[in-house]
């Protein structure tokens, strides 16, 4: 169905309602890897939502007993079905969307601040603010509680809370079990749960439990996120929509990627980022390096880090080397460009992945070779690496 030619526009329509509430807080020093995260989500959400409309058409073409309706009976049906979704739905979801985009950029700022600011849950504070809502007013705890994983606002559809930055001398700690009590009191209705989420963390507009989304999913690795992309070949019915969905997304974010890299990535040589944090005191970014990037995953968080990259691989952390691997058959090794691999810990969207970097023999540099979802840890060297002069 999503595959049709005549159906990309309606998936559009949505999508660019959405990212019209996306641009309402995108700023210039908004990171550009969160920008492209929020959008994918919009892209995806539409897709979805297409999906689930349309299929509410379908079965309006028949009655209860099976027959066929009277036109007149199934178009005014139709109009109903239109006016549910692209009407009543999606004026809450745009407001969602606004709300989500506003608070994933601001917790972006509130983690480059760390914890000398605690934050402070604030209601509209009229009458208008729901019972449990008002319940959290001016709960005040440091970012690193993880209270923000699941209550940072909006907490509910149409839900107008905020959350600020404070002087920590300012207002007493809350006690953070009763904070989170009261959270969870918040979001006890089983339909308030799904936004038992952090927006900017996770960097994402819209709930993974949201109704549109799939379900059973059973141990598919797309199950729970919309970062990772589907195999076409599950099972399920859902899944080959996630196929299409995901596919979609993917394209529109690798014409992103090409776009950026042609403005940013020298054809020779490629671009150097100095940081304390590199074994050599700066990684090098090759086109080489994108390719291989996209080649080894189609996590589109993480492809989408490249678009940060020149301050996002100021927070890599390093956490060892290893020697390059030697194909058992025939001695040769796999990358004889590399001297050996040094390995990064970095946070994308809230979850740890592995950047592998080759001390590259010909650039005397460390250059990006991949990220990666998981790294033998237990089997890296922790001692010196050889010096540059000896690659």
């Amino acid at each position: 169905m999503l595959a049709d030619p005549a159906v990309r526009p309606l998936v559009e329509e949505t999508y660019s309602a959405l990212n019209r509430a996306v641009d309402t807080a995108i700023k210039t020093e908004t990171p550009p890897e969160l920008t492209a995260a929020l959008q994918n989500n919009a892209f995806i959400f539409s897709g979805f939502k297409t999906f689930h409309s349309l299929s509410e058409v379908g079965l309006a073409l028949t009655d209860a007993d099976g027959h066929v309706k009277p036109f007149d009976v199934f178009r005014r049906d139709v109009e109903a079905i239109d006016s549910k979704y692209n009407t009543n739905y999606l004026y809450a979801e745009y407001n969602h969307a606004v709300h989500t985009s506003q608070m994933a950029v601001k917790w972006h700022g509130f983690v480059a601040d760390g914890d000398r600011y605690n934050l402070q849950y604030r209601t509209a504070g009229d009458e208008r603010v729901r019972s449990e809502h008002a319940a959290l007013d001016n709960i005040t705890l440091p970012p690193s509680d993880p209270f923000w994983n699941d209550y940072l606002p909006p907490n509910g559809w149409n839900c107008r809370c905020d959350v600020d930055q404070v002087l920590r001398d300012d207002y007493p700690m809350s006690d953070p079990e009763l904070a989170r009590a009261a959270g969870d009191a918040c979001t006890d209705e089983p339909k308030a749960r799904m936004f038992r989420y952090n927006a900017g963390r996770e960097m994402t507009l819209f709930p993974a439990k949201h109704p549109y989304l799939p379900k059973g999913c059973g141990n598919c690795p797309q199950r729970g996120s919309l970062n990772l992309a589907t195999r076409p070949d599950r099972a399920l019915p859902q899944c080959r929509v996630c196929g299409v969905v995901f596919r979609e997304c993917r394209r529109e974010g690798e014409r992103r990627l090409n776009e950026w890299k042609a403005a940013n990535i020298p054809e020779r040589g490629g671009l150097s980022i100095t940081g304390e944090n590199f074994h050599t005191g700066s990684l090098l970014i090759t086109r080489g390096s994108m390719k291989g990037v996209v080649g080894h995953t189609l996590n589109m968080a993480v492809r989408d880090s490249l678009l940060g990259i020149r301050h996002g691989a100021l927070n890599y952390r390093y956490i060892g080397w290893g020697e390059c691997r030697t194909d058992p058959e025939t001695g040769q090794r796999k990358h004889p460009e590399a001297a050996f691999f040094l390995y990064y810990e970095v946070e994308i969207a809230g979850r740890t992945y592995y950047a592998n970097v080759k001390a590259h023999r010909d650039y005397k540099a460390e250059e990006l070779y991949c990220i990666r979802d998981r790294c033998n840890v237990a089997d890296l060297r922790h001692d010196a690496p050889p010096a540059v002069d000896d690659w």
